[in-house]
């Protein structure tokens, strides 16, 4: 089912892996598929990459854009449910992914869990502590930084759109819009959040020519970083 903020899929089954946690952390094929002759014939028709990484994979885009975890509800044996969240729940939590690039996938899905006001463990608690990353009792934990979430400043948003031309070498302007405006400051409405990004890329193409538009039309602009 799509909404304009998630994506929920449903599957009339139980969830075969014995948690999230375990397929994260070993990232590899399991030993039972309920179909192992369908599984096999989507790897073989490139339908899927390959068998048992999917899940560690849009666990890793949505922290590569430091969006939500997804959030898997697999309480009933009879059912199986995966929301894939579009939008932010707390901008806090997106300042610290930010802010802690060195985090492990387990560290990330700890810390979304608390967004979430869902249950950790007290190691994953603990672990956060240490990098002082949450606040409060263990029943009402919140994530650290909600004074300052917006205390990035002109020079780290175009480092990030010139670390983001440099890993994917080309993008387009909603590219760099997904990456800056969930992290741009809560006061400025959409439109100012905009103006300011095509401020952002004026300064770093036309004054101080670290990137180019390799594309011909304006309205639908390629960016690249100068050689």
């Amino acid at each position: 089912m799509e909404y304009h903020d998630k994506l929920i899929f449903q599957n009339a089954g139980s969830f075969i892996p014995d948690s999230i946690e375990e397929v994260i952390r070993h990232n590899s094929p399991q030993d039972y598929y309920r179909n192992l002759f369908l599984a096999g014939a989507m790897v073989n028709l490139n339908m899927i990459e390959t068998t048992g990484n999917g899940i560690q994979k849009i666990f890793s885009i949505q922290r590569d854009r430091f969006f939500p975890m997804p959030t898997y509800n697999i309480s009933d044996e009879k059912h199986t449910e995966v929301i894939i969240h579009g939008k932010l729940i707390n901008e806090n939590y997106t300042y610290q992914l930010y802010s802690h690039p060195e985090l492990t996938l387990e560290d990330v899905i700890a810390l979304d869990r608390i967004q979430k006001k869902q249950e950790i463990s007290d190691d994953a608690l603990n672990r956060l502590r240490s990098l002082k990353m949450v606040k409060g009792r263990s029943a009402s934990l919140e994530i650290a930084g909600a004074e300052k979430p917006d205390g990035l400043t002109n020079k780290d948003y175009k480092q990030m759109i010139l670390n983001l031309l440099a890993e994917k070498g080309s993008v387009q302007r909603e590219d760099i819009e997904k990456l800056l405006v969930p992290l741009l400051p809560r006061d400025l409405s959409m439109t100012k959040r905009q103006k300011k990004i095509s401020n952002l890329i004026t300064e770093l193409s036309y004054k101080e020519g670290k990137i180019k538009n390799v594309s011909s039309s304006d309205k639908y602009s390629e960016w690249t970083l100068m050689m």
